[in-house]
């Protein structure tokens, strides 16, 4: 089973309606507890962020 723990954003949107998301360059790093850290760049609408998670796997 895979649990999401936690997200994270490095960058929020300051227009919010905007919605159209395209994501590339993902990273995993397998963290010392087990779970793992992915990270990746994303679009939203010629914006671009940078946003982070945490997964569990049980």
């Amino acid at each position: 089973m895979i649990e999401l723990v936690e997200t994270g954003l490095v960058y929020r949107n300051p227009k919010p309606l905007l919605r159209s998301v395209h994501a590339w360059h993902p990273t995993l790093a397998l963290l010392d507890n087990g779970d793992i850290l992915a990270a990746f760049w994303c679009r939203e609408d010629c914006i671009h962020n940078i946003r982070c998670l945490r997964i569990r796997v049980r």
